[in-house]
């Protein structure tokens, strides 16, 4: 734990940085809390399973269908940047903390 330890307080997060990091994680709950029951509806109502198949059946155009196809592959890209991030940063703090998988 000490390493880490030196190692953060090397690159200290600024504490308005936290905050706001905190009040983004939790505003992103505000849509879910608001539209996910009504989304989910009309999800089955439509039998849509991805958000794409949603949106284009809700306007019944393929071309909206593709469109928000594409939107979620080029969103994903970066998403899973993310996640393999955050996946190496887990198992460096594993292996500093003397952890075997």
């Amino acid at each position: 734990m000490a390493i880490v330890d030196r190692m953060d307080a090397k690159r200290p997060e600024p504490p308005a940085t936290l905050r706001r990091v905190a009040l983004i994680g939790a505003l992103s709950a505000v849509p879910v809390y608001f539209f996910g029951a009504r989304v989910r509806k009309l999800g089955a109502k439509l039998g849509a399973v991805t958000q794409a198949e949603l949106i284009g059946r809700r306007f019944a155009s393929r071309y909206v269908w593709g469109l928000m196809g594409a939107a979620t592959v080029l969103a994903f890209v970066p998403y899973l940047v993310i996640q393999l991030k955050g996946a190496g940063i887990v198992i460096v703090f594993a292996a500093l903390m003397g952890t075997v998988y």
